[in-house]
Parts: C-alpha cells; structure tokens; sequence
C-alpha cells in the first residue's frame, strides 16, 4: 500500500504542463533517459548469450542432471535477469547500465554453512566456475561478479542458493564473511511494476526522473531504495506528474527517518534505509528542500512568461539530460 498521500500546493502552478515549453521539455528529458531500442536490443542479445553459456557449465543438456562443477557441490536451480533494466528504470548513458542476473543453486542453510562458511568462498568458486565466459572478471565482495565485455552493457551475477527450491526464498552472500542475505529480488522487480500500473503507466517516468536528479546532485539514495520509496509515497499520479513528483520532494523535506523507511516487497527486510546515517538523512533532506524551491521558483517564472529562467532551474535539478532549449515540435 502507498506510504501516504502527497500534497499538492492549491495555486495557479496547476497549468496543463504538457501542453507548453516546460512540458516540452519534461518530454525531452524523459526521451532522453529512456534506453533506446538498440540499447535493448543489445542488452537482451548479451544476456540471452551469458545466459546460455552458464547453462552449459551448470547443466550442459536439458533433460539431464546438472553436472556443476566440483567446487560448487550444489544442483543448479537456474537463472533470472531482475533489477532496474528488468523494471525498466535504467536511464542513459548506456555505458554505465549494468544487468543484475540471478544464478541460483539448491541447498538449504544447514548445507550452506556447512560447506561454505565463509561466503567469499562460495563468490570466489563461482567466479572460478565463470571463467570460460571470457571478458574480465571482478568479485564485490559479499555482493556478485561482475562480467566485463569489450563493450556495454556489463553482467552483475549474483550468485545465491535457493532454499529447499521453492523459488521464493534467496540465500546471498553479503557483507561479512559468514553473512548472508535473504532476499526475493524478482518479486520486487513484480511490485514496481505492478505499482506502475495502478498509477496509470506514470511511475517508471517519475523514477528514471528522480533518479536523473540523485544522479546528478549526488544526493545519495540507493537506487533500489530511491525506487521503492517513490513507488510506496505516491497515491495517485496523473498527466500533471510533473508537479507530484515536484510534491515528493517537499515531503522529503520534511520528512524525519520514519518517512524513508521503506520495506523490502519480498518481506525479509524490514527497512531498505539503514544504510543512510543521521547525516545523510540531513543533508538528503536538504537537498529535496533546495529541489523543491527551485522547481517552485521555476514554475512560478514560468507562468510570468521567464522561460529561460524556468528552463535554467530544472536543467539545475537535474542536469545535462533537461533541455535549456527544448524543440517545440509535436
């Protein structure tokens, strides 16, 4: 369920956005953001061949048992791309996309730590394992392995252990050596999306918009928090998301610890914000106010006919991909 209404301040801001200068160039920006179809393309090409490839290490035929290899003693369960390219939040440059897939192997805790009490062991023997996919290779430990290409995008496999093979419950390395982490992330990928069709098709815009701006002021959020925030605060978006978002940013402001705690949709994580100190919290804080009071100055200059002004401020909010000369064509 959403976090809480939004407020929406009761002016003369409301004015059909997308129907003058600024919505045209609100149009621009999120054209911009947006993954172009051969970027797509070449994503869903180089996954569906990493994809493939892991297959035949960890089950070389369909129809027979995986024969993985000795260092992971484990049945292969198999594979599946999540994250923001999944959901479909990943904003340009296309050379920074990375694609999160999910390799998962059958155990069950007992199992798991009995064999690989450390968890680095576990990264480091898969890693091993991924070596005839060629490119480069590097371990985040207690996190995935991700596989560089001569080209973009890049692979993030995170490799974890599904337990009994319900397909529901995630074992990941993560942190500490003899940490692990339980997590669904498919299920999350399920929850954006389907908050996206209650809000009418308009939360995926929001988000690559607001993760434009985390972006370019380095304010600081986690991606996947940044997301599941916006998704769980907004009540209703419509043609006029432009000022809802703009609303996100004073109830950020204002907002204490309590309004950035979010729960994980997969319910093993009770609060995705623990990352943030107390001063992060301030200094996000303070930068949602100054977003909030440029973007109200921007509208209310636009609306006395300073375009430029209008245009100057939003570009300041988040950056290079808003226009300061947006083309008026339809």
């Amino acid at each position: 369920m959403p976090k809480g209404a939004l407020w929406l301040p009761e002016t003369e801001v409301r004015v059909r956005l997308m129907e003058n200068i600024l919505g045209h160039a609100f149009g621009e920006l999120m054209r911009g953001l947006v993954l172009s179809r051969t970027d797509v393309d070449e994503i869903n090409r180089v996954t569906k061949k990493v994809g493939e490839d892991i297959r035949r290490i960890f089950a070389p035929s369909v129809g027979t048992e995986a024969s993985q290899p000795p260092s992971i003693p484990m049945p292969f369960a198999g594979m599946h791309p999540f994250g923001s390219v999944t959901r479909g939040t990943s904003v340009q440059p296309f050379s920074d996309v990375d694609v999160d897939l999910l390799v998962a192997f059958v155990s069950h805790p007992a199992h798991i730590m009995m064999v690989y009490p450390d968890n680095r062991a576990f990264l480091r023997a898969f890693q091993e394992a991924l070596r005839p996919l060629g490119g480069e290779s590097k371990v985040y430990e207690g996190q995935c392995i991700r596989l560089t290409f001569d080209r973009p995008p890049s692979i993030d496999v995170f490799a974890a252990f599904d337990l009994w093979d319900l397909h529901k419950d995630f074992w990941f390395p993560h942190g500490e050596p003899n940490h692990w982490f339980r997590s669904n992330p498919v299920m999350v990928d399920r929850f954006i999306l389907q908050r996206n069709r209650e809000l009418g098709g308009y939360l995926l815009r929001v988000l690559r918009g607001l993760k434009a701006w985390n972006r370019h002021r380095r304010v600081g959020f986690r991606g996947y928090h940044l997301e599941l925030l916006a998704a769980l605060t907004f009540k209703q978006l419509t043609a006029n998301w432009v000022l809802e978002m703009w609303s996100f940013f004073r109830l950020a402001a204002i907002g204490d610890r309590s309004f950035f705690a979010t729960p994980s949709p997969d319910g093993f994580v009770q609060d995705l914000s623990l990352y943030l100190t107390d001063a992060d919290i301030t200094r996000i804080g303070a930068e949602c106010r100054w977003a909030y009071d440029e973007a109200g100055a921007a509208f209310r200059a636009h609306q006395v006919g300073d375009h430029r002004t209008a245009l100057t401020k939003f570009h300041g909010v988040f950056g290079d991909p808003f226009p300061l000369q947006p083309s008026l064509a339809t």
